[in-house]
């Protein structure tokens, strides 16, 4: 295999012409990780070493296996189920503990019974390549030991039932048959027992004669089916409710999946799925959880379950995953990505590339202006024809940022293949529709070069508009070149309708061939019918209407635009004899001679088209092959990692060069080249160009692996690339904040707060001038902003309302500027955003997910209490009360600023930590250090302007002002690069409370406090409000009996175990109508000693719920009474 690598390296070196320049980086772009960061509250590690904790049975598990922190804190339900097989698994051990768990938790699932009288099901939420294949297998086989014989099996892809008759012969099931229902007739199924395999799209198919396979599925089961329906990949199933615009309809899909579900009352359903729901909107089809509809869910239904938890975003759908695996019906485990790599790989637009670029963009422009022309609007009125207009854009840009990555894709092909590696490269869009279109339209199968996919559609976007006017412009696209030599003219254009008066004929004066220059058009276009005038006669389109059609149309052809991307990666990594291709296409193009060819992908081999993808997994698996390209149709269930049973076992180097749309496809891809039993870990390169448009695709994947990783895995952080990606999530309220301040800083309606690219400060009033009217400029090109008639210059949104603060078509548009025009539109915006965010931060807005409250000092007051339990799992919701420490004690305070003054002098850069410690970012902490006692250093200064300042910087200081004991607090200098002292801001540390949740700007020091040099007295002071602060709160004469305002010692209250059915009631308590003792709903996470045990040491737990107030408990208890009367 490395031979033949190195064979087809030395035949054809790496393109070197023109070459885009691109780097790895941390982060794509210089600058865009939020400086405030340090300041979020601790979260712990995020995932973190997973083994079953009550099941035992079975062998150790082929991987790496972890859990996110949040679920790590969840107890899971004693196993009260004696598996079937537990004595072939012993004997045999064919399944490994993890896999028994999920078997075992499942078939206990399936003896709850929900109030409305379906029995439960059970959600397998592990990782791709964990091993759920094996898992369902074993779970098939205890119903068949059972007596339960007959099956059904629904995946994603037909390819899936060779995996699946795999995994049952890996379990030794080989006595259990599968049946494919593609290979079925219509009608009854003559099998008495096994497994069913079909798909999702076969679910909802139906005959000529209108019989679906639906209703052969449930005839052949019989409605007192008892026997197990696994919904494999179930993702497949979501969309059970329309969008949040209404625009979309429930798939038919998720409706069939449902009425299966409520038709077959009595069976046992599995969802298994690693990306099970992205987001709460698509659990609609999961009804058999019990999470709503039943008496105790605390949910009337799943509109209502869904409005609920999306009040709250994130913070409750890690409730919900949490809740889940308490009550035993979910279990999400993953492989550790520990040993994979992921770099951000930024690729830089060539030379080359950047002109096609720029050449697009003005096209797209000036195809605006031109559809936004009086001339144009007079003739045409359809709203359709400005959608169009902005999918094609889209679409066109986003194909054009594709192409801009191919070099990239082959250069880092090229060198993973020259290490010893195979390569594996991911992408969504195949372009075989627009090939196809292109073979209708021509009418043949030979081109004289590749076909260019922005081009095609660039020409359909013509043709839609121009149809739109009544101008068919097809033909003019196949029409004869007009001569271009010396004297040649401009043709005189002539307008008169066809003899059947349906369509308007267009002819130049001068034509050299009588067909020159000719148009018909079918008046019933799809776009428009023809405009009336005011007598009821068709308006004529004007000669200057019909010879800007021609304009436009000889751009397109003259137009020099990349080619189609995965024809053009085959083609320069040698073609599909060196290259597997897993996309479902039917149809190539190859070089021929001086040009290209489009042929079936199985004309060379005997493999049915049903089967390619299969047979081109196998060569990719032996070697044969060592180049794999795969899209979404091989993104689900394949194994392409490098699996010890496989011949090919090199390194994998997964490119990713188009990021899918959506959370739940992102992480099915990944997980084609990560999975158990593998010799070695991938490397992901994940390819993201220098446009600041395209970051519009990153931000959408990264809200959408947020939001999963909060609901699936119970921690939003979980996931391999949501680090990676985290800084393109504009997609929230503070991405939306900052697009309406860049708005109303363009429009002029407010001051900048950051200062803008080629500006010089806040104060450059020119430059801030000059640089909002070439902004205004810019969004008028591409729709953002419009020019107000009769206002002269006075220039607006053309969107009012949440319309205009909408960040995915903010992006979208950016998509249609030139490239540095992108660039200053989007770095300004970036930063406008993280000021915004800064803001957030400090003012204790920004949700950063499940906090995790840590203190030195903490104590268990009394055993839980208990509030309601769960009779189904057996699961209680119990009220804590803890009495915590916050404060920090002198000797660590000095020991802060002693590390801190250290980091400084060397340059590092500092990060601090919610543990009230700090941690250099190169090293770890302490190693190679002597920290050198604050009492022996004297208070150190900073330099301001090349001089030594004593006022400010790092260390302590006693509050200004008369009256009252003075108050201290130890103030550590950000790593603020900005030498503006308005803008210096400074992390707190106060004696009774510890860090602050927010920053001091150094005017906030200036105000209200003094810097203290005299050590000794900054330790006294220091030491007197630790002391007066234990028992104590900051008020001089309170009277309240139970104050803990700035007390040092305080009680923390928790209610934690299933809540989730006690959700609404504990938010109308804690947010009553008083708005003085209304609290936010706040998730936490916490970590305690109990000594209940008897154990003199203690055992260290770990506790997540929801923080409470004391006084809300006795009215909760009242509430969840009347409620069970």
């Amino acid at each position: 295999m490395i031979a033949r690598a190195m064979d087809f390296l030395r035949s054809k070196p790496i393109p070197n012409q023109d070459l885009p320049k691109y780097q790895a980086e941390e982060t794509p772009f210089e600058g865009l990780e939020d400086e405030v960061d340090e300041i979020e509250e601790d979260v712990g590690e995020t995932f973190v070493e997973y083994k079953p904790r009550k099941v035992k049975l079975g062998e150790k598990h082929p991987g790496d296996i972890v859990e996110t922190g949040s679920l790590a804190s969840v107890e899971p339900p004693d196993v009260t189920y004696v598996p079937a097989i537990e004595p072939m698994v012993e004997k045999e051990n064919v399944l490994s503990s993890l896999q028994m768990e999920a078997i075992i938790y499942a078939c206990q699932r399936y003896e709850v019974r929900l109030r409305d009288g379906r029995r439960g099901g059970f959600f397998l939420g592990d990782g791709a390549g964990v091993g759920k294949g094996r898992t369902i297998a074993g779970l098939l086989m205890e119903n068949w030991l059972l007596g339960r014989r007959k099956s059904l099996w629904i995946s994603a892809s037909a390819d899936l039932a060779f995996d699946a008759r795999r995994d049952l012969d890996d379990v030794d099931a080989k006595r259990i048959p599968i049946y494919e229902l593609k290979k079925l007739p219509y009608g009854p199924i003559p099998a008495e027992e096994g497994v069913l395999f079909l798909t999702y799209s076969a679910l909802i198919s139906k005959n000529l004669h209108g019989r679906s396979r639906l209703s052969q599925i449930i005839e052949w089961l019989g409605e007192d089916f008892d026997g197990l329906i696994i919904f494999d990949e179930s993702h497949k199933a979501k969309n059970l409710l329309p969008d949040n615009q209404g625009k979309a309809q429930p798939t038919q899909t998720a409706l069939a999946v449902v009425k299966l579900q409520d038709t077959l009352r009595n069976c046992r359903v599995l969802y298994c799925s690693a990306t099970g729901a992205t987001e709460p909107r698509n659990m609609g089809y999961m009804v058999r959880l019990g999470l709503w509809g039943q008496r105790d869910s605390g949910f009337e239904n799943f509109k209502h379950f869904l409005t609920s938890v999306t009040e709250y975003r994130l913070s409750v759908l890690e409730m919900v995953a949490m809740e889940m695996k308490a009550r035993g019906m979910y279990l999400s485990r993953s492989l550790s990505y520990k040993g994979a790599d992921f770099d951000m790989v930024n690729v830089m637009l060539s030379n080359h590339m950047k002109t096609m670029y720029e050449e697009s963009a003005r096209m797209w422009c000036d195809l605006y202006d031109f559809l936004q022309s009086g001339e144009f609007l007079e003739f045409v009125e359809d709203k359709k024809v400005n959608q169009l207009f902005w999918a094609s854009h889209q679409r066109f840009f986003r194909s054009m940022c594709i192409a801009a990555k191919v070099p990239a894709v082959v250069d880092e092909a090229c060198k993973a293949l020259r290490a010893g590696h195979c390569v594996v490269i991911g992408l969504q869009s195949t372009g075989e529709a627009r090939m196809q279109d292109a073979v209708d339209k021509e009418g043949t199968f030979e081109f004289d070069n590749f076909l260019s996919g922005p081009q095609e559609i660039l020409k359909h976007t013509l043709e839609a508009v121009f149809k739109a006017a009544q101008l068919d412009v097809s033909r003019l696209g196949k029409r004869k070149q007009r001569s271009t030599g010396k004297g040649h003219r401009h043709q005189k254009m002539i307008c008169f309708r066809n003899e059947n008066d349906t369509a308007w004929i267009v002819q130049s004066s001068d034509s050299e061939h009588e067909d020159d220059g000719i148009i018909e058009v079918d008046s019933d276009s799809e776009l428009s019918h023809p405009g009336l005038s005011v007598d009821g006669s068709s308006k004529q389109p004007t000669p200057g209407l019909l010879r800007a059609a021609e304009i436009f149309i000889d751009r397109v052809h003259s137009m020099n635009l990349p080619t189609n991307p995965l024809d053009d990666i085959i083609d320069r990594l040698s073609g599909p004899g060196f290259v597997a291709e897993m996309t479902g296409r039917q149809n190539v193009m190859l070089r021929s001679g001086q040009g290209a060819i489009v042929r079936a992908r199985n004309s060379a081999t005997e493999v049915s088209s049903a089967d390619l993808n299969l047979h081109e997994r196998n060569l990719f698996q032996s070697g044969e092959k060592i180049v794999a390209i795969i899209s979404e149709a091989a993104s689900t269930g394949i194994s392409l990692q490098a699996d010890k049973r496989a011949r090919n076992q090199l390194k994998r180097i997964h490119i990713t060069l188009e990021l899918p749309w959506s959370a739940d496809r992102a992480m099915q891809q990944l997980g084609r080249t990560h999975r158990s039993n593998q010799t070695s870990c991938p490397r992901f390169r994940l390819l993201i160009t220098d446009l600041g448009g395209e970051s519009r695709f990153a931000a959408a994947v990264a809200r959408r692996l947020e939001s999963m990783g909060a609901l699936t895995q119970g921690d939003r952080r979980a996931g391999p690339v949501v680090s990676t990606l985290s800084a393109f999530n504009f997609q929230d309220k503070w991405g939306e904040r900052a697009l309406c301040s860049l708005y109303n800083v363009v429009l002029e309606r407010e001051k900048p707060r950051v200062v803008p690219p080629r500006c010089l400060s806040l104060d450059d009033h020119l430059g801030i001038k000059s640089f909002c009217s070439n902004i205004r400029r810019l969004f008028c090109g591409i729709g953002l902003c419009i020019t107000v008639a009769g206002s002269g210059e006075e220039t607006k949104c053309r969107e009012n309302g949440r319309e205009a603060r909408r960040i995915p078509r903010f992006l979208n548009r950016l998509l249609g500027l030139a490239p540095d025009d992108q660039q200053l539109v989007f770095s300004y915006f970036v930063d406008v955003h993280k000021e915004v965010v800064r803001v957030a931060k400090l003012s204790g807005q920004f949700d950063a997910g499940v906090s995790f409250l840590q203190s030195d000092v903490v104590m268990l007051l009394r055993p839980p209490q208990l509030l309601l339990s769960d009779n189904d799992s057996g699961c209680n919701t119990l009220y804590y009360s803890f009495r915590v420490d916050r404060g920090i004690c002198w000797d660590k305070a000095a020991q802060m600023l002693a590390k801190h003054m250290e980091a400084l002098a060397a340059g590092r850069r500092l990060v601090l930590s919610r543990r009230t410690q700090i941690i250099l970012d190169d090293e770890e902490e302490g190693e190679g250090m002597v920290l050198v006692p604050y009492h022996e250093q004297g208070a150190p200064g900073v330099e301001e302007n090349g001089q030594a300042n004593d006022t400010f910087g790092s260390g302590f200081y006693e509050s200004v002002g008369s009256g009252g004991a003075k108050r201290m607090l130890l103030a550590l200098e950000n790593d603020n690069p900005d030498t503006d002292p308005r803008f210096r801001t400074y992390q707190i540390f106060k004696p009774h409370l510890g860090l602050q949740s927010r920053y001091f700007y150094q005017s906030n020091l200036k105000d209200h406090w003094q810097k203290v040099k005299d050590t000794s007295r900054a330790k006294r002071m220091w030491n007197a409000e630790y002391r007066r602060t234990e028992n104590r709160c900051l008020h001089r004469q309170c009277k309240r009996e139970h104050c803990s305002f700035g007390r040092r010692v305080i009680d923390v209250h928790i209610i934690s175990g299933v809540v989730l059915q006690l959700w609404n009631m504990i938010k109308n308590h804690c947010e009553g109508p008083d708005p003085k003792t209304a609290t936010k709903l706040n998730i936490v996470r916490f970590e305690y000693l109990d000594k209940s045990t008897g154990d003199v040491e203690g055992i260290q737990k770990s506790l997540i719920g929801i923080r409470v107030s004391p006084d809300i408990v006795p009215r909760l208890r009242e509430s969840i009474h009347n409620r069970s009367a």
